[in-house]
């Protein structure tokens, strides 16, 4: 599902790292968040899905929970909605959870030329990948241990 490179540089990461960590994969029901879902449960790590699709994440969870074994529930949260996003995972925080790796991940903007593109659409996709990357990254990174914990983020480009 990843490129050559990608792939790579994942499971370099992964294997690197020892087994009993958490992560917790944005956007992790379809498409790279859901490849990286599944490399990481493949190398023993618990896996945090995120993503907006109660649905999806519940069948992915199952997925995961019968290929891997008892995985953390599921964070339903959505990219679109950056305040909501930040209440969901600082509830999350306080209940005690943790996380030693994150990988922001998130769908959008819709494809096309960027001419066609409105300011609307520019914002929107600000907000997904950087805003609630950031929201993210400042709610989990005090939880996170050294000298083995990471954050990754991934893009998708397409002509």
């Amino acid at each position: 599902m990843l490129g050559n490179y990608a792939t790579f540089s994942l499971l370099f990461i992964f294997t690197t790292m020892k087994t009993n960590k958490t992560a917790v994969v944005c956007g992790s029901t379809q498409g790279i968040g859901k490849a990286v879902a599944w490399a990481l449960a493949a190398q023993g790590i618990h896996i945090v899905l995120v993503g907006r699709n109660p649905e999806r994440l519940t069948a992915t969870h199952q997925e995961l929970e019968s290929q891997f074994g008892t995985q953390p529930a599921p964070i339903i949260a959505d990219f679109s909605q950056p305040e909501e996003l930040r209440t969901t995972i600082a509830a999350w925080v306080a209940q005690g959870h943790s996380a030693q790796i994150l990988i922001n991940n998130t769908g959008g903007p819709k494809s096309g030329p960027i001419t066609e593109a409105t300011t609307d659409e520019f914002l929107a996709a600000f907000n997904q990948h950087v805003i609630c990357n950031h929201i993210m990254m400042q709610a989990l990174l005090p939880g996170m241990k050294p000298p083995n914990s990471v954050e990754l983020s991934t893009s998708f480009l397409r002509r």
